[in-house]
């Protein structure tokens, strides 16, 4: 009989698992004949999601399609967060020096803190206020994506969050190369300060390579040091909106942390220690399961995303958007400067 149970579950989830993972390759075969500039702001992961939130809200999804759709964000997604832990790169947090590494640390810290007051201050709940908060201070789309079933956003925040941190990251890749000419920042300047203060890690590349080459490997190479620091915010996380009631630090720690976070770090630890790369292909079989894995968990938020529920979150959650990352741009690009950083 138990048996039987896991087969019909199974075959409930079949027929939205298939849908999202068909409309995830059409997102796959078309992204590639895109322009590059257009690839370079719309990338897969908002291509997935935009065309979810399109069928979502032009047809009315069968009944029958939902168990998979859910089964697409809320197990896909972590299994996703998982194989992220192989992408952390301490060697390249290591090779940049304290001084950098104190400001995107510093950086981080005021951006959460920032967007947790703000949250506060205008009631927005506080799911949307983490995961703008950690669009804006770790890396974008991903770290929403990984944050949200930490935290148990709802699909909507998990929308909109994405659409805010795309929106100001997008006017960023443009913005930051304008102001850098005009105040005659050198390459490496510009390339700490895309890097520890731009969203996303495409949008990071992109403004970073526009202004030159050492300016893109340095921007690349500052925004791989935050995102290395996902593992850290995803355990505070757990704790902070963790279901154990237990007072004891080390109950706390491995009852409150979910098993997809335990996985990320333990991910980034076998990294470190240099144990995937020695299994010939396995890293860019992991990094290609990723790049399909949160894509098709995203298409299936968009389906399960309503418009109208968007609009029900006002505008207080874009503004409070748009006031971290001029926080973010204006705090790097200050200190930048004080210090002296990338002068050299």
């Amino acid at each position: 009989m138990q048996k039987m149970n896991r087969w019909a579950q199974v075959g409930a989830v079949l027929p939205g698992l298939g849908l999202v993972a068909a409309l995830t390759a059409l997102c796959v075969w078309v992204h590639p004949f895109l322009p590059e500039s257009a690839r370079e702001i719309f990338g897969l992961t908002l291509m997935a999601i935009s065309l979810g939130l399109l069928i979502g809200n032009l047809t009315e999804i069968p009944v029958s399609l939902r168990p998979g759709i859910r089964f697409s964000f809320q197990t896909l997604l972590k299994v996703a967060i998982v194989l992220l832990g192989c992408k952390v790169s301490f060697v390249k947090f290591q090779a940049l020096g304290w001084s950098v590494l104190g400001l995107v640390l510093f950086l981080m810290t005021s951006i959460l803190l920032l967007v947790h007051f703000m949250g506060r201050r205008v009631k927005v709940s506080d799911r949307l206020s983490v995961l703008l908060g950690v669009g804006t201070a770790v890396c974008g789309n991903t770290a929403i994506s990984a944050a949200a079933p930490v935290i148990g956003a709802t699909d909507e925040e998990v929308s909109f969050a994405i659409a805010t941190n795309t929106l100001f990251g997008t006017l960023a890749l443009f913005i930051y190369p304008f102001v850098a000419h005009l105040l005659g920042l050198t390459d490496p300047q510009f390339g700490i300060w895309a890097g520890s203060a731009i969203n996303d890690t495409s949008q990071v590349v992109a403004a970073g390579f526009a202004y030159s080459a050492i300016a893109g490997e340095m921007a690349t190479t500052v925004k791989l040091a935050r995102n290395s620091l996902m593992g850290v915010v995803l355990v505070i996380l757990s704790l902070r909106f963790g279901k154990t009631q237990s007072t004891h630090p080390l109950k706390r720690i491995f009852v409150g942390v979910p098993w997809f976070v335990w996985g990320f770090v333990g991910m980034a630890v076998l990294g470190y220690l240099g144990w995937i790369q020695k299994v010939s292909g396995l890293e860019s079989l992991l990094g290609q399961a990723i790049k399909i894995l949160i894509p098709m968990a995203l298409l299936a938020v968009g389906l399960q995303t309503r418009f109208q529920n968007l609009k029900q979150l006002g505008v207080r959650p874009l503004m409070i958007g748009f006031v971290a990352g001029l926080f973010s741009a204006m705090v790097s690009l200050g200190l930048l400067i004080w210090a002296d950083l990338g002068m050299g």
